[in-house]
């Protein structure tokens, strides 16, 4: 005779087909904030059932006796296990849980920016395609998060451990054929079961048949009286970023201090401050009690009455659930009399708002990773006032490469000061290493940058690997060719400091400059200057005081290709000096002295000496020699010697004029 689960009081909807399996025991367990579970024992008269054919499908089940409403349960198959036979049949095991548990086994590493918790829960939960089981009751509206990092972890863990930290939680809602997994972070999103708002208590061995609670036990324990978090922002450096929440009677006087609090706002410190406090204070007393019914779950409300101690009548909120049932085995008597149900209920007073326990750990990071700078198309330098950059990770296979893929990131530099320091800002494309502050995949920060084969030194390390290089790129569309360089080449023998400027090269020395070329030990060294156009060299500039000695210990030579030589001295003499050795000024055209009036030109056909008084004096002798000489005098000309005067010819003297005196 086939099996059948006509009037047993636990029946089962699978994929595979009506009374395949059936149920002979069920145990269900519920908890605010964590997905249920149902285990289920399970006889069939196949014994070659696949597995593939019912892991990850839907499960539906109903409990109740025939004479009386049924309620449900639903979820979906995760592992199937075949436990042999028992009294002719095979025994299966059956283990169900919330399509959100499925996310467990879906994951990687991906990046949301400016979204709250609630708007990265639902983009996640849509993507998986369970959007239609999801309901959000939340009354709190959430700050939107710049920068979250779902990193190697799955996305149940991921929204879980965000959950906790923003004080949501969740309970499950059942029909026949689906479940709604209901977003909360207050009372008001909870109600009563209709025609269950209320429950009497009744002695566990009053032999009752109203659907009531028994045995009510209490437990209070010790926890944590007061939660202080701190934190710092970059931006607010001076910013005192201290908040304290302190929990109600508590009998405890100690703290809890963390740092990174992980916040930049004081509100949102706040806020996260009081969801650990709730979340001790919720677990600092617990009670449970039996109950008759299987249709009050956890998420709901029930008021208890009739208890003997008054204080114990009021409204509880439903925190966790444990259903244990039996359909009695089945080809074993009769089963509807071995069928049985207990229940037990987790409460706690509605007026204590309900917080799930920070327990997700965040990933690690065992250490730095990789990223590529990256920023808006056609942009080789992208940053802000801080000097941080845009970057991609090399697992992020989600960003668009560009000013998208990552929040600000700030770079590590080798000085920084108050309007000084040192600032390189990595430039798109380049390579960079990110780690992490205290850990928090949240908050990477660049703190280094390393070639890669499409990105190679600036030498060649094979020849010039004892050369420390510091090469820029000029920038935008600026190619090989186009750069600064400071290269320092410490070769022996051969050392050498290099400075390349592209274009213009300014230096400015507030006090003195001094310039040695050759060493302490007298070294022959020299120097050379070579500039393409003009040169400036000012002395003096601003005071107008000032002056230049030039001392050379041999030689100088100034040569002039084309053009002219001017010195202007606006005060001042001019003196020319050779100690020993001799002066030597020379010009093809002309050679022009003047001061004043007074002008002597020197030019290849003669000497001319033009002044208003001539005088030639020589201590002990003139000569004038000449095939011919002239002195003409337009009033008068006169010839003196102090003791002898002669005239002397070798040829014929002429001396004429209108009266001549010889005396």
């Amino acid at each position: 005779m086939p099996i059948t689960q006509e009037n047993r009081s636990i029946a089962i909807s699978t994929p595979l087909g009506q009374d395949v399996l059936i149920v002979n025991h069920l145990s269900w367990s519920e908890q605010l904030g964590q997905p249920f579970q149902g285990l289920l024992q399970l006889a069939s008269t196949d014994g070659d059932i696949n597995p593939t054919d019912l892991l990850k499908q839907p499960v539906s089940i109903q409990v109740g006796k025939v004479d009386e409403t049924p309620f449900y349960l639903h979820g979906y198959a995760t592992q199937l296990a075949q436990a042999g036979l028992r009294s002719g049949m095979f025994e299966y095991h059956l283990t169900l849980a919330p399509w959100f548990e499925l996310l467990r086994h879906v994951g990687g590493s991906q990046i949301f920016q400016q979204q709250s918790v609630v708007d990265i829960a639902k983009a996640v939960i849509d993507a998986r395609g369970f959007t239609a089981e999801l309901e959000d009751r939340l009354t709190q509206t959430y700050r939107q998060r710049a920068y979250c990092v779902q990193y190697a972890e799955s996305d149940f863990h991921f929204l879980s451990r965000l959950f906790e930290e923003e004080g949501i939680y969740y309970f499950f809602e059942y029909a026949n054929d689906a479940h709604t997994m209901v977003l909360c972070d207050d009372v008001s999103a909870h109600q009563a079961v209709d025609s269950l708002d209320s429950l009497p208590y009744h002695e566990l061995d009053s032999g009752s048949t109203e659907t009531c609670v028994s045995n009510f036990s209490r437990q209070r324990h010790f926890c944590t009286a007061s939660y202080v978090l701190r934190d710092y922002d970059f931006q607010k450096p001076r910013a005192e970023m201290t908040v304290r929440q302190n929990a109600a009677d508590t009998n405890s006087e100690w703290q809890w201090y963390e740092f990174p609090g992980r916040f930049f706002e004081t509100d949102d410190g706040q806020h996260y401050a009081r969801v650990l406090t709730e979340a001790a204070v919720a677990r600092q007393e617990k009670a449970t009690v039996n109950v008759s019914t299987g249709k009050i779950s956890a998420g709901d409300l029930l008021t208890i009455t009739s208890h003997p101690t008054d204080a114990l009548n009021q409204e509880y909120l439903i925190t966790g659930r444990h259903i244990q049932a039996s359909a009695g085995d089945v080809g074993v008597g009769s089963a509807s009399a071995t069928a049985s149900f207990n229940g037990q209920l987790h409460v706690q007073p509605s007026s204590i708002p309900y917080r799930s326990i920070r327990e997700t750990p965040r990933p690690p990071m065992p250490g730095p990773q990789i990223a590529t700078v990256v920023g808006p198309d056609g942009e080789e330098i992208w940053t802000d006032s801080f000097g941080r950059i845009k970057i991609q990770f090399a697992w992020d296979i989600v960003g668009a490469g560009d000013d998208s893929s990552s929040c600000w990131i700030r770079v590590t530099q080798p000085w920084t000061g108050k309007g000084w320091g040192a600032a390189s800002i990595p430039r798109v494309g380049e390579e960079v290493i990110v780690a992490f502050l205290d850990g928090d995949v949240d908050r990477p920060i660049v703190t280094g940058r390393v070639f890669n084969a499409d990105r190679m030194p600036p030498e060649e390390l094979a020849s010039g690997q004892a050369k420390t290089v510091f090469r820029t790129r000029s920038t935008k569309d600026g190619d090989v060719d186009c750069f600064h360089e400071l290269t320092f080449d410490d070769t022996k023998d051969a050392e050498l400091i290099y400075l390349h400027s592209e274009r213009d090269f300014q230096r400015v020395v507030e006090n003195n400059d001094s310039l040695t070329v050759g060493s302490e030990k007298q070294d022959s060294g020299d120097q050379s200057i070579e500039i393409y156009n003009d040169q400036n060299i000012k002395v003096g500039v601003g005071s107008g005081s000032g002056s230049q000695t030039t001392e050379i210990g041999q030689d100088r030579s100034t040569t002039i290709d084309a053009g002219d030589d001017t010195l202007t001295i606006q005060q001042g003499d001019r003196t020319v000096t050779a100690e020993s050795g001799s002066i030597t000024i020379e010009a093809n055209t002309s050679i022009t002295l003047k001061c004043g009036e007074s002008i002597i030109q020197i030019t290849p056909s003669g000497i001319s000496i033009q002044a208003s008084q001539i005088d030639i004096t020589a201590e002990a002798q003139a000569n004038i020699a000449a095939p011919e000489i002239n002195a003409t005098a337009d009033a008068a000309l006169a010839l003196s010697g102090g003791a002898t005067t002669d005239l002397t010819s070798d040829g014929q003297l002429t001396v004429q004029g209108a009266i001549v005196q010889i005396n």
